[in-house]
């Protein structure tokens, strides 16, 4: 795995870390015989991983416990992120690998008497060249039967998210599921005018006034890298989506970065990163924003938001210029 700050693997790790993703990824991509299976309403995210040091600059996990079947008995629903945009023929033995690495952690703590716990492992690709992966059968060739018994055969669900049509990922009806595939998929278009279209009426429907979903549009807006866009060109775009789409995209954005943009350019990098912070910080508490939420979202100390808070109660139209060298201590 790429370090953990890589975009790909945090977006990754911070969507599908969200229970309500992994549940509806469940029910709307995965074999409808396995998804009817898997009771979603009893998943638990796993701290654990079973990325060893020779599989990091592969994959990377987030891992689910679940119940299964009637019986309600356990099984470890692993969705794996495959880091690369080209095909990799050794994705089979990173999967085995990977298990195996679980089966020892499993069987090391297992008490006496209860069961292994069946692993599902999904491969989730985003590269630009389509491609499958080949079976077990297909790298052992034509062996003989009485062979077969000695063989590591074994299957894991295999999603190439890019090869979805865009109609197909703005169908799904769960929002942060639609808005995390399209965002993989538009990560790796070369049309960057094409995937911003896409991006944008995959979040169609967001609500302004949900924390969660205010911090989900961030993490999916710095993703996607449209960071570099100006408002301008950002708005020439919408202009051609829709009005309620373009209005509800502006309207996030606004919550967010406001009147950022004008003042992101004074000299001094320190200066300017905390300039930044503050401006999205009262134009977030303008908007009646949680100020926990505002203080993770501008990666500010919370005693330092409470600070900012108070004197922007006592003065709303508060600015960076009027702020004394006390402001900090």
């Amino acid at each position: 795995m790429s370090s953990p700050q890589q975009p790909h693997d945090l977006f990754f790790r911070q969507a599908f870390s969200r229970t309500t993703v992994a549940a509806d990824y469940v029910l709307h991509c995965l074999p409808a015989p396995l998804s009817r299976l898997i009771r979603t309403e009893t998943l638990v995210r796993q701290e654990e991983t079973y990325v060893d040091e020779s599989l990091r600059k592969h994959i990377c996990d987030v891992v689910y416990r679940c119940q299964y079947g009637e019986q309600g008995r356990e099984a470890d629903l692993v969705l794996l992120f495959e880091h690369k945009s080209y095909p990799d023929q050794g994705v089979w033995a990173q999967v085995l690998r990977y298990m195996i690495n679980q089966i020892e952690a499993q069987h090391r703590d297992r008490k006496e008497g209860e069961f292994m716990r069946p692993i599902i492992p999904v491969v989730i690709y985003h590269g630009r060249e389509k491609w499958r992966p080949p079976t077990m059968r297909d790298l052992y060739g034509d062996i003989p039967e009485e062979l077969l018994r000695f063989m590591p055969f074994f299957d894991f669900i295999f999603d190439p998210v890019s090869e979805k049509t865009d109609e197909e990922l703005l169908s799904i009806t769960s929002l942060l599921l639609r808005a995390t595939l399209t965002s993989l998929k538009a990560a790796r278009m070369e049309d960057t005018i094409a995937a911003f279209r896409l991006v944008v009426l995959s979040v169609a429907g967001t609500d302004p006034t949900d924390p969660e979903q205010i911090r989900f549009f961030k993490e999916i807006y710095l993703y996607s890298n449209f960071k570099n866009f100006t408002k301008q060109a950002m708005e020439a775009e919408l202009a051609k989506i829709g009005q309620d789409t373009a209005e509800e995209f502006v309207s996030m954005y606004e919550v967010l970065f406001g009147d950022v943009e004008k003042n992101a350019k004074l000299e001094g990098l320190q200066q300017g990163k905390i300039q930044v912070a503050f401006l999205v910080f009262r134009n977030g508490l303008r908007k009646g924003i949680d100020i926990g939420l505002l203080a993770e979202l501008t990666n500010i100390p919370l005693p330092l938001a409470e600070r900012w808070k108070a004197r922007l109660e006592q003065n709303p139209e508060l600015t960076w210029e009027e702020i004394d060298e006390q402001f900090f201590g």
